[in-house]
């Protein structure tokens, strides 16, 4: 029979089984110099402006094109203005993020679905460029939030795996089908960027830093939730809680205790402001959560509740219609990535499990309710999953890997964003 003390050692190892090692299993590299990340990171946000600049010239000549001109006929010479193409990107969730940014939440309760983050860097550039280019403002703000993301990755990356495992990575983040949204004016390349210099800095144990970038990242996105069991996972790892005895010295430590305290309560205190100001304003403590479900049709269930019903309306849709494509695009990410979790889950650092457990999990715990696309939106948020481009990156050294990935991607974006300067419903 075991004793305790064989017991509590199978734990120990098994607690740190996995967490100094990135998701191949191989040794941690040293840091590449922080200039050559960026370089490569620049160089492919760059590609990838210059090639999102042509979709929507294409794009936009074309649709103004076939409006006015005669079906199977030369359509007429039209001179479209800049502001016409900048325009094409003024669709669903950016009127929400301009009309806060300029006017705040006093006009409409439901812009308390918007974190404030993002709105007030838009009114702040636009207070620069002037309120009548707030839609510049804000892709400007998009597009260099996630050159920072680009980079953040990188770093990260090149920090766990290696250089060239890092500019994969950077890669198959700016090819995913949906990566449009971080040159849009949505907030989603400013979380993402947050969060990956969250878990950088965490990493690297540089815990201030840390709770600085989470502490933003909750006034950003509710979502920031998905930090706190990461930051502080990470904290007892480095400070070798596991050990016997050792939380006993680490209590003499203030400094160390501040630490613990900031990481734990960057994400709730910016959540929990937020939340003031909202009941100050409207007079209801819970307006978030309210919001969330009587206009924005949310409900709170258990994720593998929301997982079968979206698998259900999935094989329920007709084959080929807008509502299976759309589904798809939802369904797919949430599997696929749930899957390289699970398969990974002995050899990924724990600090990443939990935070793909948490995103996931937050993810399907707050389904549609109106239609039958419980997961609307839920392949969007799967851009955050940061540690997912890590492991891709990681595979993708098969060279055919990466060019099914990236061209497959890169395609499928391109399909979209065309639709969406149509206004078409993407995700």
């Amino acid at each position: 029979m075991p004793t305790i003390t064989s017991l509590r050692t199978s734990v120990e190892q098994l607690l740190r089984k996995g967490d100094d090692t990135p998701a191949t299993g191989s040794q941690p590299r040293p840091d590449i110099a922080w200039r050559a990340v960026a370089r490569r990171a620049a160089g492919i946000w760059l590609a990838t402006r210059a090639a999102l600049l042509a979709i929507t010239y294409y794009a936009v000549t074309y649709l103004h094109g076939t409006a006015n001109g005669p079906a199977g006929h030369d359509t007429p010479i039209l001179s479209l203005s800049p502001d016409t193409y900048l325009n094409a990107w003024l669709q669903w969730d950016v009127h929400w993020y301009l009309r806060v940014g300029l006017n705040g939440y006093a006009g409409d309760p439901a812009g308390a679905a918007f974190f404030p983050l993002y709105p007030i860097l838009i009114r702040g550039v636009s207070f620069v460029v002037g309120a009548d280019h707030a839609l510049f403002a804000a892709m400007l703000l998009s597009n260099l939030a996630a050159l920072a993301a680009f980079i953040g990755l990188g770093l990260l990356v090149s920090h766990e795996a290696g250089f060239e495992t890092a500019t994969r990575s950077i890669r198959l983040l700016a090819a995913y089908p949906l990566a449009f949204f971080l040159a849009a004016g949505y907030g989603d390349s400013l979380f993402i960027a947050l969060a990956v210099f969250a878990l950088l800095f965490a990493r690297r144990g540089q815990w201030w830093w840390a709770a600085g970038c989470a502490l933003l990242a909750g006034f950003t996105r509710i979502t920031a939730l998905i930090l706190i069991a990461p930051l502080l996972w990470e904290y007892g790892r480095q400070h070798d809680w596991w050990r016997n005895g050792a939380w006993r010295t680490w209590l003499r430590q203030p400094r160390a205790i501040a630490e613990l305290l900031a990481l734990a309560a960057a994400v709730p205190a910016s959540i929990g402001i937020f939340a003031f100001y909202l009941w100050r304003l409207f007079g209801d403590p819970l307006m978030i959560p309210h919001i969330e479900g009587q206009i924005w049709t949310h409900r709170r269930t258990l994720p593998w509740n929301t997982l079968i019903m979206a698998v259900r309306d999935f094989f329920a849709a007709p084959f080929g219609s807008m509502g299976e494509a759309h589904m798809l695009f939802d369904l797919m990410p949430v599997l696929a990535f749930g899957a390289i979790t699970l398969a990974l889950l002995r050899r990924m650092p724990v600090a990443y499990t939990l935070y793909m457990i948490g995103l996931i999990g937050l993810s399907l715990a707050s389904p549609i309710i109106v239609g039958n696309e419980p997961l609307l939106s839920v392949g969007r948020y799967m851009m955050a999953a940061i540690p997912m481009f890590l492991v891709l990156g990681t595979w993708t050294r098969r060279s055919w890997l990466d060019t099914l990935l990236v061209t497959a991607g890169f395609g499928v974006q391109a399909i979209l964003l065309m639709q969406f300067f149509a206004h078409s419903w993407i995700v």
